[in-house]
């Protein structure tokens, strides 16, 4: 079912055949990058051989990367990742980051240092500040080592799968879609008996908060949890044409996959992926994410679903 308010509608229900969501092209759900191996697995337990680092801990004792995994990406969160030259442990207290894509410098927990142990890395996990946009075409970062015995060493950490680049679009493009629509998912998960099959719904409104804009929402994407019904997306008419009085939808959608672990493991079935158009121009897609009590409930949806 699709209720309208606004831009001329009547606030009635409208009927059933426009409440269904059309198919918009084919299109995997956006996903950031994979997640990179654990620093455990490539640093075993035990693996700090030797005696610590003696002396001054020089420059090139360590490399910097910037690294990002799934579970990372939905609290804005990077690993500084420290990787030991030498043939000592080199005992990190912490790893402070100061990049152009946000605001602030973040450090790493001082409670969590630890050593590095001799050709091995450690990931050192660092929450972004507010977005800065735009940040430019190439960010620029800054890494300072602090080691336990209070000595600092400056780096230029690398960024080989440009993840800094890529949250900066994400982050401009968000801020720049919800300085103009308020989007908002739930606040509940409904079910139906279909022809055998129980379909899940969820709900999607928009309100523009921008007079001024010309808002549009041309697809929406499943996730990997999420699949639209008998559709590779959800592409509903009534989002085509947004104005400041609330516009809701529905997402109906059956489950994107049913072996527990998929639940167990989630890190971003519950990011719906929205593609938005602002003034004629196609923006990043940006995602809506479920509140924690909706999430519970998509889980407990797709557990039923599936007849665990």
């Amino acid at each position: 079912m699709l209720t309208l308010a606004g831009c001329g509608a009547t606030g009635e229900p409208a009927s059933t055949a426009e409440a269904r969501d059309q198919v918009a092209g084919s299109q995997a759900p956006s996903r950031s990058a994979a997640p990179e191996p654990s620093a455990v697995a490539s640093a075993p337990s035990g693996a700090a051989t030797g005696s610590a680092l003696a002396g001054p801990l020089e420059p090139d004792a360590l490399t910097a990367e910037i690294r990002q995994s799934r579970s990372d990406w939905g609290v804005r969160r990077v690993q500084v990742r420290l990787r030991n030259k030498t043939d000592a442990p080199v005992d990190v207290a912490t790893a402070a980051l100061t990049t152009s894509i946000a605001a602030g410098r973040v450090t790493s927990d001082p409670t969590r240092g630890r050593p590095v142990p001799p050709g091995r890395y450690r990931d050192f996990p660092v929450n972004l500040g507010a977005p800065v946009c735009p940040a430019g075409e190439a960010p620029s970062s800054s890494v300072v080592v602090r080691t336990a015995d209070g000595q600092e060493v400056a780096l230029s950490p690398e960024d080989p799968q440009g993840h800094l680049a890529r949250i900066n679009r994400e982050d401009c493009a968000e801020r720049q879609v919800r300085d103009a629509v308020r989007l908002e998912l739930g606040p509940d998960v409904t079910a139906e008996e279909r022809d055998g099959r129980l379909v899940g719904a969820l709900t999607i409104t928009a309100t523009v908060t921008d007079a001024q804009a010309e808002v549009s929402i041309t697809r929406v994407d499943g996730t990997v949890l999420l699949s639209p019904l008998d559709a590779t997306a959800w592409s509903p008419t009534a989002l085509t044409t947004l104005c400041t009085a609330p516009t809701t939808v529905v997402l109906e959608f059956l489950p994107g996959r049913c072996d527990p672990h998929a639940v167990a493991e989630d890190k971003r079935g519950t990011f719906v992926p929205v593609h938005v158009t602002l003034d004629g121009e196609p923006q990043p897609v940006v995602h809506l994410t479920a509140p924690d009590p909706l999430r519970g409930q998509i889980y407990d949806h797709i557990a039923a679903a599936c007849g665990w």
